[in-house]
């Protein structure tokens, strides 16, 4: 396997290596699975579907944004 150095600040690295111990594994084994299921899940695309809720998308309101929702919420 190729080596790469990368720099872990050191309360991450710190954590790292208590999780590593806990789960009876090495800091690079840990890492390198932590590293695939981020990748996994930033290429997944998720759709969230509400049974029994018949919302309609409102123009100007972002719903992953907090702020714009409660904007819109103000407005009532």
């Amino acid at each position: 396997m190729p080596r790469t150095k990368i720099a872990i600040e050191p309360v991450l690295l710190r954590e790292l290596k208590q999780r590593a111990a806990r789960e009876g594994t090495t800091v690079q084994a840990l890492v390198n699975s932590l590293l695939r299921r981020g990748m996994r899940s930033a290429h997944g695309k998720y759709r969230l579907e509400i049974e029994g809720w018949n919302g309609v998308l409102q123009p100007g309101v972002d719903i992953s944004d907090r702020n714009s929702l409660y904007r819109a919420m103000e407005g009532r």
